[in-house]
């Protein structure tokens, strides 16, 4: 199911929202519990240049595990 079609948007239209309303991406940071734990949303913060923390449940590893 695409992106725009899951209650997920809401990350998206809230990021986009907030930074075009501060006019200045760099110097916000977004934060969202595991719910906005969302690839699209990564991408969104990249491509806006603004940044993000998002508190998860479980710990994600990466590379060989460490």
């Amino acid at each position: 199911m695409p992106i725009e079609q899951k209650e997920s948007i809401r990350w998206l239209e809230n990021l986009r929202q907030s930074t075009d309303l501060l006019a200045a991406p760099g110097r916000c940071v977004h934060i969202g519990d595991r719910e906005s734990d969302i690839y699209e949303l990564f991408c969104l913060a990249e491509e806006v240049g603004t940044h993000f923390l998002v508190r998860t449940c479980v710990d994600r590893l990466a590379g060989d595990g460490n």
